[in-house]
């Protein structure tokens, strides 16, 4: 059975971001399996068959060995509201694994809202199945302790396009947007005013 799971996106002919995938991906076969040999995560995948004007997301799952390779057609979710959602303090995300029960747990608290932001010891961590990013007007940041590093958060910072901020639910009036991001979404995708966060 598989205990984890790594998400790519196929975009215009390629893998995006395969470099933070890799890193990840070996990262965390090295931490829970002691597993020191790294693995090319583009020797797994056939992408011969992939149409280049189609976005497509790609699902590994692993646990010491490789299990499954999935590939489907990607379609962004609808999100224009946020919920705020208190974690408990010993909830850990910290890789990407593939037995979301305790953030499905939170999910539905969400009541009328699209999707929610988790707190955890009182700080704005991610949504659940993304990260977040705010923006002040002049500069975008995102939290400094969130539930999962994901890719782009971490391709993102390598490139300085945001920086990293402990923020708390009284700092939201500070920002004007929040942009949600992962391995199938870019900063600009969603932009939800702050005002739509409850």
């Amino acid at each position: 059975m598989s205990r984890f799971i790594e998400t790519l996106q196929f975009k215009n002919g390629s893998l995006q971001n395969l470099k933070c995938h890799n890193r990840r991906f070996n990262h965390c076969r090295k931490d829970n399996y002691g597993i020191e040999e790294a693995v090319d995560l583009r020797k797994l995948i056939d992408a011969s068959s992939l149409l280049n004007n189609i976005t497509y997301k790609i699902t590994i799952s692993y646990s010491e060995t490789i299990n499954d390779v999935s590939i489907i057609e990607y379609h962004k979710k609808t999100i224009n509201t946020l919920k705020i959602v208190e974690a408990s303090p010993d909830f850990d995300y910290s890789y990407k694994y593939s037995n979301r029960r305790e953030i499905n747990q939170l999910l539905l608290k969400k009541e009328s809202c699209d999707d929610i932001i988790i707190l955890k010891n009182k700080l704005i961590t991610d949504i659940s199945f993304a990260n977040i990013v705010f923006y002040d007007g002049n500069k975008y940041f995102t939290p400094a302790s969130p539930l999962l590093k994901g890719t782009k958060r971490e391709e993102l910072l390598e490139k300085q396009m945001i920086s990293i901020e402990e923020i708390y639910v009284k700092d939201l009036q500070l920002f004007k947007y929040c942009h949600i991001i992962n391995a199938m979404l870019e900063l600009e995708d969603y932009r939800i005013e702050i005002g739509k966060i409850v």
